[in-house]
């Protein structure tokens, strides 16, 4: 339980930080594209969210578990 407890702190770290670098990113090349922060945060990052869970989608779905497969995109339209 532990080894578990520190795992799953560490993975939320390392999102955290990732999140944040995903942020600064997007910030800059809005910037440099001449966006808006509003454009950015309602498109662009559901846009870059969305593919990351349609490639577990397909990821899923290529070990033959269709239900979850289906599970996945039918989240991702909600």
């Amino acid at each position: 339980m532990p080894l578990a407890i520190v795992g799953l702190a560490g993975a939320s770290v390392l999102a955290a930080w990732m999140s944040g670098i995903l942020v600064n990113v997007a910030e800059g090349a809005g910037r440099a594209l001449g966006m808006s922060q509003t454009f950015i945060g309602i498109v662009c990052l559901v846009i870059i969210g969305g593919a990351a869970e349609s490639g577990s989608a397909i990821a899923v779905a290529r070990k033959d578990k269709t239900n979850s497969s289906v599970g996945i995109a039918l989240g991702n339209s909600i």
